[in-house]
């Protein structure tokens, strides 16, 4: 039996069935913390949040493989082990605490080496479960000084040895196989905190901080996921100010403070946001405030309780279109490039060029239609972009628009053009997406791109946008005619 052709969907439900034993690890994890048994409906809630959080499609798209759901199935799993480890230390010895370790530190390892925003992943979920543990049995006993340094402690020993092994995996990887270092790129993310002065470092962080207000909090208004994030942030303050003032205790309003900073960890770390990468985090957030919201509405009165229960089906409906939208948006997308890696097979197949005995090159800064963009942008002239202009000053930037998602309104094209070059050569992508199509031509090597393009750039430095522009006008780019230039030797594909 042949099930080649079914690769891809064969991996995306694979993806899928990971992600759903995800949310039943992480289930599993809430309900051995807690004292009270909660309402199954509360942990269907839950998960189905857990599944249907739509800013997943930022990365469920952009991360191809099953990198994310296997990581939520480490992580939640050396969670357990982190409480139990602590909540019943006495009667483990000091081999058996160390034999419990090890596999802890290989699961965050391999979680972090798949991505390392799972580092943020494991932090968010130690802080997660002390808080939750704090205000329930308080087995952890993290209301006091030296618990709590015993604890972060533990937590940044595990993530700290996962990262060291990483590291060295990493290093040993790239030199065995001749890797450049820009593929080793988190390591050094931190540096722009660090290559500068206190001034720089200064206007970099209020910038950073705007750009926060923006993306995480004013986009609320265009973009769903962001919305309930919002919400979510606001009955989250509102809980654990409540949850505080009632049994009295500054723990429990330092740990929920605490477990909220860890949202932005990384964000803090990359001086960017990255939604692509938050959502880890942001999905379990909103499924925890929206568990905290069915569990209330299920011991109120009748009439209340309805109205709750129907208000929290809502927001999963919505969810569930919400990120069918962004799913069915990159289809269309790539029914779209792929309709035109088709038409360029065929100007080249059917324009009387050399293609038997020339290699074909690909350069340029292609970009998709605007009636695909305009789906991932707002205009000055639409509701939303006024907010996001408050908090970011768009104008002030020569900006008349706003593109309120990361990696979903990214071109496969674009990338490919360039993606990847000191892996697997110039052009090795777009060369695979001719090939995935079934065209078959004459490729040309590195040493003929750099010849055509005598600039060397990165394709994540600073100067990309610019120097690919200098190469030639926009006119002569793909769909104008004049496209595809042959000369003596090669024929070029300008995108």
């Amino acid at each position: 039996i042949n099930i080649s052709p079914y690769k891809p969907f064969i991996m995306d439900f694979l993806a899928v069935l990971l992600l759903m034993a995800g949310a039943v690890i992480w289930c599993a994890l809430i309900r051995e913390v807690l004292t009270e048994e909660l309402d199954m409906r509360c942990y269907i809630v839950f998960s189905s949040m857990f599944l249907l959080y739509s800013l997943i499609a930022e990365v469920f798209i952009y991360y191809l493989h099953n990198g994310i759901a296997i990581n939520y199935c480490l992580v939640g799993i050396s969670l357990f082990a982190f409480y139990h480890l602590f909540a019943e230390g006495r009667k483990y010895s000091l081999k058996e605490k160390i034999l419990i370790t090890i596999p802890m530190i290989i699961m965050v390892c391999v979680a972090i080496s798949f991505y390392e925003s799972s580092a943020n992943l494991y932090l968010f979920g130690a802080l997660m479960l002390i808080f939750i543990d704090l205000m329930q049995r308080n087995r952890l006993k993290a209301d006091s000084l030296k618990k709590s340094f015993q604890l972060m402690g533990y937590t940044a020993g595990v993530l700290g040895a996962g990262i060291v092994i990483r590291s060295i995996i990493t290093n040993f990887t790239m030199s065995a196989f001749e890797l450049k270092e820009y593929f080793f790129r988190s390591i050094t993310s931190v540096t722009w905190l660090l290559d500068n002065n206190i001034r720089e470092i200064y206007v970099e962080l209020v910038m950073l901080f705007k750009k926060m207000i923006c993306d995480y909090f004013a986009a609320g208004t265009v973009f769903y996921p962001i919305m309930l994030f919002v919400l979510s942030t606001v009955g989250f303050i509102i809980f654990v100010i409540y949850k505080a003032i009632r049994k009295k205790s500054i723990w429990i309003f330092l740990y929920g403070a605490a477990t909220y900073a860890s949202l932005y960890v990384l964000t803090i770390i990359q001086g960017d946001t990255l939604k692509y990468r938050s959502c880890q985090m942001f999905s379990i957030f909103v499924g925890g405030m929206l568990l905290i919201a069915t569990d209330y509405f299920l011991k109120q009165k009748k009439l209340i309780k309805t109205i709750g229960l129907l208000a929290v089906t809502g927001v999963l409906g919505f969810s569930a279109v919400d990120l069918t939208k962004w799913f069915m948006y990159d289809y269309e997308k790539q029914e779209m490039e792929l309709q035109i890696v088709d038409k360029i097979a065929s100007d080249l197949q059917n324009g009387g060029y050399d293609i038997s005995n020339k290699p074909i090159v690909f350069v340029g800064d292609f970009q998709l239609d605007s009636s695909i963009l305009d789906k991932c942008y707002v205009s000055k002239n639409e509701f939303g972009y006024g907010i996001m202009d408050l908090a970011y000053r768009w104008r002030e930037l020569g900006r008349d628009e706003y593109c309120y998602t990361h990696s979903l309104q990214n071109s496969v094209i674009h990338w490919a053009v360039e993606g990847l070059q000191d892996y697997g050569g110039y052009n090795k992508p777009m060369q695979e997406l001719f090939e995935y199509r079934g065209y078959s031509f004459i490729w040309a090597d590195s040493q003929l791109y750099k010849e055509i393009m005598p600039i060397y750039y990165d394709y994540y430095g600073e100067g990309y946008e610019y120097m690919k522009t200098e190469m030639y006008n926009e006119t002569e780019q793909y769909p104008h005619e004049g496209y595809i230039e042959e000369t003596d030797s090669y024929i070029v594909v300008k995108l």
